[in-house]
């Protein structure tokens, strides 16, 4: 149940700390069940603005995906 989690992790370090390394390794493992939805909602704007209240469904939907996984 942490493919999610961690495929998510690995994609923001990628695009918001611009680590090639992490998005290589998320690209070599392949984690199954992850689908592309959750990085629609996890848009770097997204993550960056932690207390906007403007993407709060968005944060609130990835956790319902977490859940779920």
């Amino acid at each position: 149940g942490s493919n999610l989690a961690l495929a998510a992790a690995l994609y923001l370090s990628d695009k918001i700390l611009s680590s090639p390394a992490c998005g290589e390794l998320l690209r070599r493992l392949k984690l199954s069940g992850t689908g592309c939805l959750w990085k629609l909602l996890l848009a770097r704007g997204v993550v960056i603005r932690a207390g906007a209240s403007i993407d709060s469904f968005r944060r609130q939907i990835f956790r319902e995906l977490l859940k779920r996984q």
